[in-house]
């Protein structure tokens, strides 16, 4: 899908049809959860759909600010909402981490639709612009090869959160409640460090393109 509009969409529209295909995409992590939670609940497992219920506000502003993104690129740049999202991201985390002993839905669904608006003003706009800058004949390599990276990121970032929290249990069986409390205080403060990488990252990027032209 990314292919078709990098090849059909022009240059001056391209962030707001990428956002278009990013918000085609984000749809199923808006609706998956609860509609799978409706379904579980029949059954009695009323939890998976109290969670879906939590993750729904933010999963679905994430992926209606994807078209709205895209279209502040193709006005402003890349820069305004990248780095907009950034900040919002490195926000929801370290508040998540802050308030990891005291959390509660409110806060938990606050948090996420921090970290939804900037995942939404951030990761389309990334390989839109990231996209931009290759040669034409190269766009299909590119769409390729950040469809791996985001598979992979994916994947091991799953697994090395898993672990932190994991771990955290394995010390504390006894009280696993506050064990995952700690868990996942630690991962949510190694996501947040992550995501201040990114930002600078972001900034030299953008600083090393300004002083290109």
């Amino acid at each position: 899908m990314f292919n078709v509009v990098l090849e059909q969409v022009p240059l001056d529209k391209l962030g707001l049809m990428m956002g278009v295909a990013s918000l085609i995409t984000a749809m199923a992590t808006a609706v998956g959860p609860s509609l799978g939670g409706m379904i579980v609940n029949t059954f009695v497992w009323c939890m998976i759909f109290i969670a879906g219920c939590l993750l729904l506000p933010g999963c679905v502003l994430g992926a209606l600010l994807a078209p709205v993104s895209g279209r502040l690129l193709d006005k402003f740049g890349a820069k305004r909402p990248i780095i907009t999202g950034n900040i919002f991201i490195i926000l929801a985390t370290l508040c998540y981490s802050i308030f990891a002993k005291n959390m509660t839905s409110l806060f938990f669904i606050i948090f996420y639709i921090f970290f939804a608006f900037g995942q939404g003003f951030s990761v389309g706009n990334t390989m839109t612009n990231g996209l931009k800058q290759l040669p034409e004949n190269l766009n299909t390599d590119g769409n390729a090869i950040f469809n791996t990276l985001q598979q992979l990121s994916g994947a091991i970032g799953t697994s090395i959160i898993t672990t932190i929290v994991s771990t955290a249990q394995a010390k504390m069986p006894n009280n696993l409640a506050f064990s995952t409390m700690l868990g996942s205080q630690s991962a949510f403060l190694l996501l947040c460090v992550l995501a201040f990488i990114a930002f600078i990252c972001s900034l030299c990027v953008f600083h090393h393109m300004q002083n290109e032209k």
